[in-house]
């Protein structure tokens, strides 16, 4: 009994990692990716593909959010043969192909940070992670993973996040900002009636 509660424990938190607690190196398997469940962060993060064969991997994430972790790619169509790191502060030994599994029929390939602090900030800009090689061009067959560290993660530092938002990624309107504008709109409404 005690055994089938600690799988039952296990399993939940497999499930729940998934949709945002406390994510765990590396990334899932492809094919549990279309289980992620952060949707408040999806358009926070952004990522593009450039190029045919070998294709190149940007990231990044609008400010007020922290750091990127891990990006990973795979591809419905294409298997992943080979990879360079561009992302200066990680290396090569950081991106790793990974082997198919029964689920997912193609190889696909995981950039990371070795378990370092040296992260992909998210400062509004798209910063080049990697390259991929593949047997066939990709085309719009791929998909992305990224896991983040971020505050507004549903529990813990970090969870995983399809990345949906715009290149580059737009950074959202803050408190201050808001804020500041009210304040700028109130002035210029009181400007205009004083001077009549």
């Amino acid at each position: 009994m005690k055994q089938n509660i600690i799988k039952l424990i296990a399993a939940l938190a497999v499930l729940a990692g998934m949709g945002g607690i406390a994510a765990a190196d590396p990334c899932p398997g492809p094919e549990q990716w279309d289980n992620v469940n952060t949707p408040s962060l999806q358009y926070m993060y952004s990522i593009a593909a450039t190029g045919s064969n070998p294709v190149t991997y940007s990231a990044g994430g609008i400010p007020f959010t922290n750091s990127i972790k891990e990006v990973c790619v795979a591809s419905t169509s294409s298997e992943a043969l080979s990879g360079t790191v561009i992302w200066s502060l990680w290396l090569q030994s950081d991106l790793t192909i990974k082997d198919q599994t029964p689920q997912w029929p193609r190889a696909w390939a995981q950039f990371k940070d070795g378990g370092n602090p040296y992260n992909i900030p998210a400062d509004g800009a798209m910063h080049d992670v990697g390259t991929v090689t593949w047997d066939d061009a990709p085309g719009n067959t791929q998909k992305f993973l990224l896991h983040v560290v971020d505050t507004r993660c549903p529990t813990g530092d970090t969870c995983y996040v399809i990345p949906k938002g715009p290149v580059p990624p737009v950074p959202e309107l803050s408190p201050m900002i808001l804020t500041s504008a009210g304040l700028l709109g109130i002035v210029l409404v009181s400007r205009k009636y004083k001077s009549r």
